[in-house]
């Protein structure tokens, strides 16, 4: 798909093209993005898990990481919306998308 020229910027440095009307689908297509946490986020908040304890609970620091990728996905929705796109956001529980840790091959 060709993109419009212009350039929507969000998060600061962060750029999406925005596709051109001409360029959009006549059909309805769905599309999915998987996001990432907004650059030094997840290290700001390892840190304040550390402040709390030198070993923390494994679970309780994945709860706690996964708050940086769904402030991105809400901002990457409103910012969609914006644009006329129409968007919703899920956290990759409520879509069944599984990691698996790579020091011990178990699966969450």
């Amino acid at each position: 798909m060709g993109t419009d020229p212009r350039m929507a910027e969000l998060f600061g440095d962060w750029k999406i093209p925005i596709p051109s009307p001409m360029m959009r689908p006549t059909t309805t297509t769905t599309s999915g993005v998987v996001v990432s946490a907004m650059s030094g986020e997840t290290n700001r908040l390892i840190s304040l898990a550390q402040e709390m304890s030198v070993n923390p609970n494994p679970r309780e620091m994945d709860v706690l990481v996964s708050t940086g990728e769904q402030v991105t996905i809400a901002l990457l929705c409103m910012a969609l919306e914006k644009i006329g796109c129409k968007a919703r956001s899920y956290t990759g529980a409520q879509v069944h998308i599984r990691r698996v840790f790579a020091r011990c091959g178990r699966s969450t």
